[in-house]
């Protein structure tokens, strides 16, 4: 959830240095990643260590992760050989971007890789795949609400409609496990508090459990859409934000493919629940 204080996909950076033919062997002792708003770098402030958030490197590579990016960035390197060289100012573009670093005399020169989010007409035509199943997945989710309204959601009535937004939710889940571990997690994780909370108040398990697994693929795919699109000047505002905004999506589907037996405080409160421990969990988990 999200990018990420939670589970949901976070951008990173992978750097890998080279040094100029010539130089002796040296290794990184200390490295700092600058974000900074504006092109000149005039506002350039340290990259933030904030759960998984931060920089770290090993002899002569570096990794990072965020929340959100700043817009420019700058990187200053510290080598064995007591030369801290700063790089001029650089931008990101692919969500996992890569970047080859020529370490010089006295400074270091970025320049960005390819990355992992090439389009390729496979991942065109995986994505446009995709959509149409989301929008199936859609059409299924809105036809159980509608049942639920006219008393027709039950699992022995509605069997058929449930059992189809399972099998897709789980291709769904499944394929969006291969950019990002979060998805199938963090279904999990809300799965197993639904059936638990389901047997506490002696409510439907199987229709609970089927529901916080079709919304969790709608969600996590919207982060991740609003990860790639947005910069995030105040990465913590940005997340605050994605989070109140999933944690009521999330309200409303619990309450109007379930209102017969959940009512919406009941659903705003399970939902809250369900994106506070997940939330958490994100913290811990670095993905």
């Amino acid at each position: 959830r999200a990018s990420g204080m939670d589970m949901g996909p976070k951008p990173t950076m992978d750097f890998k240095f080279t040094a100029e033919p010539g130089m002796p062997a040296i290794i990184i002792t200390e490295a700092v990643l600058l974000e900074c708003s504006d092109s000149s770098c005039s506002d350039a402030k340290p990259l933030e260590e904030l759960g998984p958030q931060g920089i770290t490197c090993q002899e002569m590579s570096c990794s990072s992760m965020a929340y959100g990016y700043a817009a420019y960035h700058e990187l200053v390197v510290t080598f064995s050989d007591g030369i801290t060289r700063q790089s001029s100012v650089f931008q990101k573009n692919a969500f996992h971007a890569t970047y080859k670093v020529t370490v010089g005399q006295d400074d270091l020169r970025v320049k960005e890789g390819r990355g992992r989010m090439d389009p390729l007409l496979g991942a065109l035509l995986g994505g446009l795949v995709g959509v149409a199943g989301l929008l199936i997945e859609l059409g299924l989710l809105v036809a159980l609400m509608v049942r639920e309204g006219k008393g027709r959601a039950t699992w022995e009535i509605s069997k058929g409609f449930y059992w189809s937004a399972f099998g897709l939710g789980l291709v769904l889940t499944t394929a969006g496990g291969f950019f990002s571990l979060a998805l199938p997690i963090t279904a999990l994780i809300e799965i197993a508090l639904g059936i638990g909370y389901a047997l506490w108040r002696k409510r439907p398990v199987f229709p609970l459990a089927i529901v916080i697994l079709v919304m969790n693929v709608f969600t996590q795919f919207g982060l991740w859409g609003a990860l790639e699109t947005v910069q995030a000047g105040n990465s913590l505002v940005f997340t605050l934000i994605l989070e109140t905004g999933i944690w009521l999506v999330e309200a409303f589907i619990l309450f109007f493919t379930q209102r017969k037996t959940l009512p919406f405080k009941e659903a705003a409160l399970l939902s809250l629940v369900l994106n506070g421990i997940s939330f958490l969990i994100g913290l811990i988990l670095p993905l």
